[in-house]
């Protein structure tokens, strides 16, 4: 007995841009799919459809483009930066995400300030000498504020709702610069409220698939 099957035409895999067209990919997959898993992760969304069958598989997916604001605040959390570069990034990558007229004015006017005095002290004959130095941070327009609050969208190509995220501002007197540290989970719990609102939308919009958190 002779049978013929149909070859096995599998759809592969579909990297998209942005979340509608992801969706419009989904739906199409999904129309001749028996089974369609769509996972959202903190930094992307896949589809998948079909999984266990080799001869009918189709996936899509789509990476998360960071924001301007997000990806400067990254790096600066990375590495502490200098008064005119911090200067420059509030004006530009960072522009409206703070209180510009509480903080641009401080930061334009932050000196490192750094008083010497020398002792002389003899010790077993011999003349030592040691210097005591205060170092200090000081801005002319106010107190330099320990925490700092920016709102801005994480991601550029989904919908989500801008965010608040709170930092530490920590001055090191030696090296002239200033850095920021994240406080507690601000940063993780805004991209945990990202995903579960994704997750909303794209059940939603593709009822017959089963949506989770990656």
């Amino acid at each position: 007995i002779v049978k013929t099957f149909k070859k096995d035409e599998p759809f592969g895999d579909l990297q998209v841009a942005d979340f509608v067209s992801l969706v419009d990919a989904a739906l199409m997959l999904d129309e001749s799919a028996e089974q369609t898993v769509i996972k959202v992760h903190n930094l992307m969304i896949s589809c998948c459809c079909d999984a266990n069958k080799p001869h009918k598989k189709a996936s899509t997916r789509m990476a998360f483009h960071l924001s301007e604001a997000f990806a400067c605040l990254q790096h600066w959390i990375a590495a502490p930066k200098s008064v005119a570069a911090i200067n420059k990034l509030l004006r530009t990558q960072l522009a409206g995400t703070f209180d510009e007229g509480k903080l641009l004015p401080i930061f334009k006017q932050i000196e490192f300030a750094r008083s010497g005095a020398t002792t002389v002290t003899k010790a077993n004959h011999r003349d030592t000498m040691g210097k005591l130095v205060d170092n200090a941070v000081k801005s002319a327009a106010g107190e330099i504020p320990e925490f700092i609050a920016f709102t801005l969208p994480l991601f550029t190509n989904i919908p989500a709702e801008h965010v608040r995220l709170l930092f530490y501002v920590e001055a090191n007197h030696d090296n002239e610069t200033i850095g920021i540290s994240p406080v507690g989970d601000t940063i993780t719990s805004a991209e945990a409220a990202i995903v579960a609102s994704l997750i909303d939308r794209l059940k939603e919009k593709i009822p017959t698939a089963l949506v989770v958190a990656g």
